[in-house]
């Protein structure tokens, strides 16, 4: 009826209810065993005088109980989204538990609940109970004596209760907060970022020299790194790159990953031309690629100046570096990326019977690469790519001695 099936978060609720729900018929049965045994009544009175007197209690714990879980689903957001069906599941859980309470168990006390006769059966079992309920009333009892001098006191209550009102506050100043707080999972990221138009060797080179610094920290058990990629917005380039840093089980360090990101950053001063930041993956698999928030400027003329945009993006990441709330503030946007602008003679070119698909994919191949076929060695699979040398496409006058087939 409300649109929600049975999937993990409800089977979750459902879980948790299944301790909550019971509490309404349990107080029902045993205010009427405690009736029965007092005033020795059958239990069909029993019952109806126990109804007069706890129905409002039992009406009253099914609202304050459903008060607790009902705003859950009104949240907005993501949360909101994941809660939605769990504050829904718990919440007519406890409402069929009062009524279940209200009507169904009365009439099942009245029908199979059995008046005290005073005869009691001396079995294994009844004497294994029997010790047992001596066992609870002696927990009960040494409970109850040890509060009977409390309670009185209200202002030691008072001072415990204000105690730990300052104790939670302190923590929550203390505690990462945040939609889905970061946790220690024994992993780092490293971006690289090298000047735009940097060579996938250069990257690389930068990439091994932070993978020497990290290994020589301590609490580090390997790095992998990777060059042309880098994995905190899925970029691929090749002045980009990525180090997969893994640290030792958390008996084996005394450092926490938030620490050793500290020392990395500190360590890595001495790395030039090269941007780089550290974080942790987040503590929910597919869930963002890392704690904090990001944002997008937009450029709304449509005139496509790349260097108005990078001025722009600049001025905003410098204002937001002077909020004392944010830190490790970071783009990868460069408007200053080298490139050339390839003319064609459309007239050479027919005259040469060049078709310009066939230049652009010839210059696309020669320049760039193209996987052309692969083949079985080894027992593994290798990959064909087409590419001229590098020293053949490090210049711009290198694409005169570059050829198209007509």
């Amino acid at each position: 009826m409300l649109g929600i099936s049975i999937n993990l978060i409800t089977l979750f609720a459902l879980v948790l209810a299944i301790g909550v729900v019971v509490d309404d018929a349990i107080v029902v049965v045993e205010a009427v065993h405690a009736k029965m045994a007092e005033k020795h009544l059958t239990p069909y009175r029993a019952t109806r005088e126990v109804m007069q007197e706890i129905s409002g209690a039992i009406i009253a714990i099914t609202m304050v109980m459903t008060s607790v879980f009902v705003p859950v689903t009104f949240i907005p957001g993501a949360v909101g989204t994941f809660y939605r069906e769990f504050g829904i599941t718990m919440a007519t859980s406890i409402i069929l538990s009062g009524l279940v309470a209200l009507t169904l168990t009365p009439v099942l006390c009245a029908m199979i609940l059995k008046p005290h006769t005073g005869v009691k059966k001396r079995g294994p079992l009844s004497r294994l109970l029997h010790l047992f309920d001596r066992g609870v009333e002696k927990v009960t009892g040494g409970y109850a004596a040890f509060l009977r001098p409390v309670v009185t006191r209200r202002a030691l209550t008072m001072f415990v209760i204000t105690g730990f009102g300052v104790g939670i506050f302190l923590v929550n100043t203390v505690l990462p907060t945040g939609f889905i707080p970061l946790e220690d999972q024994g992993m780092i990221y490293g971006v690289i970022q090298t000047p735009p138009g940097s060579t996938l060797e250069y990257t690389n080179a930068k990439s091994h020299e932070l993978q020497a610094i990290a290994k020589s920290i301590e609490g580090v058990t390997s790095v992998s790194s990777l060059a042309g990629y880098e994995v905190l917005t899925e970029g691929r380039g090749s002045n980009a790159g990525t180090c997969l840093i893994n640290l030792k089980p958390w008996s084996e360090r005394k450092l926490t990953s938030k620490q050793i990101i500290q020392e990395l950053e500190h360590e890595c001063r001495t790395m030039s031309n090269v941007k780089l930041e550290f974080f942790e993956p987040p503590a929910v698999p597919g869930f963002g690629a890392a704690g904090g928030f990001s944002t997008r400027v937009l450029d709304k003329t449509n005139t496509m100046n790349y260097k108005q945009l990078g001025e722009v993006t600049d001025k905003f990441m410098a204002a937001l570096s002077k909020r004392k709330e944010v830190k490790g503030l970071f783009t990868f946007f460069a408007s200053n990326y080298p490139q050339y602008e390839v003319v064609i003679n459309n007239d050479v070119a027919m005259q040469k019977g060049v078709s310009i698909g066939n230049a652009m994919n010839n210059l696309s191949i020669v320049v760039g690469s193209t996987w052309e076929q692969g083949f079985v060695r080894f027992g593994q699979f290798f990959k064909v790519y087409v590419q001229a040398s590098p020293e053949f496409r490090r210049f711009p006058e290198d694409f005169e001695n570059l050829f198209v087939k007509n």
